[in-house]
């Protein structure tokens, strides 16, 4: 006697020892009853079915949702219905779902497909293969949906994306104002591999309560949305000094010495003081030369400033929404101050 793996994967003898087992033949006894003998097999496959989908807010999902539970419901019933371990028996073979798990989003369908023929097997499996290729023409996976917050430039790489692949350029209208973009745009940008037309579209930009740029006035968008490539500017700062970013944030540093780089835009105003200074300094130039904001109410629908303190032991990326982000070298302690809707984090890692 000898016990094997489960035979029914076609692998239980893969290891079997013929040297010591000298048989010229041998049964397997399985499952049936005691006065039964099965003298033939069945073909059997594991079909998996993975589909993905677009997920968006239900009350603005027309002609943009994506729902792939529904796309599996449809997948499943394009198969045929006498043909499942309930409807059938004997030789007849089926299509058996073990397993549906998903979301919106993404759904994957877990089928066995069985039968003692070996043409009408492969016909099964074939036929997955058709319904597959008819749905992925039905619901089209060469769309490229650009999102992100208002005035983050979504329109403006497009842009970039256009003069750069499309066949023909024409452009799309932007603006530093927030929500230039109000409906969806879908713009063709050629074909792929499987000579399918494949198209970008552009959103309308979502509120971003963490960033200034949501609300910002066009005033402070023409300071803080660089036109050209930034150019990095960088400060040598001593101990006890402090960089004003406009008056939306400041930086102090304590250590003997620490290189500070800013990659904001070159229209912001960036002011070095000691730190013993800040609070005169900034009284002095807030909304004169350290802007924005350009007045006590912008200044008041940014919100109360906060105070993030850190250190660094060799470098340091902060990142600053609606303004920009610094590269710290050096060992040092730092204090950073900025309004409300100035989200900083660093390295990836919010602060608290």
């Amino acid at each position: 006697v000898c016990f094997t793996p489960d035979e029914e994967i076609g692998s239980g003898t893969d290891h079997f020892n013929y040297d010591y087992f000298k048989v010229d033949f041998a049964y397997t006894i399985d499952g049936a009853s005691t006065d039964t003998i099965s003298f033939e097999n069945f073909n059997a496959a594991t079909a998996i079915v993975d589909i993905t989908g677009y997920n968006i807010h239900p009350g603005d999902a027309k002609n943009k949702m994506v729902n792939s539970t529904l796309i599996a419901m449809e997948f499943n019933n394009m198969l045929p219905s006498n043909q499942t371990p309930a409807t059938t028996e004997g030789y007849e073979g089926f299509f058996h779902l073990n397993s549906i798990n998903g979301d919106v989003e993404n759904t994957k369908l877990n089928y066995l497909i069985r039968n003692h023929n070996k043409e009408e097997f492969n016909n099964q499996k074939q036929l997955f293969n058709d319904i597959a290729e008819f749905l992925n023409k039905k619901y089209p996976n060469n769309l490229i949906y650009i999102i992100g917050a208002t005035s983050v430039g979504k329109s403006t790489f497009v842009n970039l994306v256009l003069k750069k692949y499309a066949e023909t350029v024409d452009l799309i209208t932007t603006s530093m104002q927030a929500n230039t973009t109000s409906n969806l745009i879908k713009i063709g940008v050629g074909k792929n591999r499987l000579k399918e037309e494949c198209y970008l579209i552009d959103t309308p930009g979502y509120l971003n309560e963490e960033s200034v740029l949501s609300c910002a006035p066009l005033e402070t968008l023409k300071v803080l949305v660089p036109k050209n490539f930034i150019r990095v500017k960088t400060y040598q700062l001593k101990d006890q000094q402090t960089l004003f970013l406009g008056g939306l944030a400041s930086i102090d540093i304590q250590t003997e010495k620490a290189s500070v780089s800013c990659y904001v835009s070159d229209k912001l105003e960036i002011h070095r003081t000691k730190t013993e200074n800040k609070e005169k300094v900034f009284n002095n130039l807030v909304f004169n030369k350290l802007v924005p904001p350009f007045n006590e109410s912008e200044k008041t629908m940014y919100g109360d400033s906060i105070n993030y303190e850190l250190e660094s032991n060799e470098q340091v990326n902060i990142w600053l929404s609606g303004i920009g982000f610094l590269h710290i070298v050096g060992k040092c302690k730092i204090n950073v101050n900025a309004l409300k809707m100035v989200k900083v984090t660093v390295d990836y890692d919010e602060l608290s």
